[in-house]
């Protein structure tokens, strides 16, 4: 049986230079952590269209100021990529969390 088949192969995972930037900044996270929680962030963050109401709006505006691929919502930050590289972060604001997880 060849394993190649069997094992999903995780997307190769870039992270810019001020994506590390804003990780550091809004996130607190070492250098050492940034891909690992990029990767994180893009397999298991929810897509934007699961967003409702205010969080939903959010995301429309985020996707289009920065006119990228992929949303990802991951704890309580939006990641954005452009195809398989982290662009950079953004903290969900307060007030829409709750859009998020409901």
């Amino acid at each position: 049986m060849n394993q190649s088949n069997s094992i999903e192969q995780e997307p190769p995972i870039r992270v810019t230079k001020h994506a590390m930037k804003r990780f550091k900044q809004r996130l607190g996270l070492p250098k050492s952590a940034h891909k690992k929680s990029a990767l994180r962030a893009y397999k298991d963050g929810l897509a934007d269209d699961h967003a409702r109401g205010k969080a939903k709006l959010f995301l429309r505006k985020l996707a289009s100021n920065n006119n990228k691929n992929i949303l990802r919502v991951y704890g309580e930050f939006v990641y954005i990529f452009d195809e398989t590289t982290l662009v950079t972060v953004f903290g969900i604001p307060r007030g829409i969390r709750k859009d998020f997880f409901q």
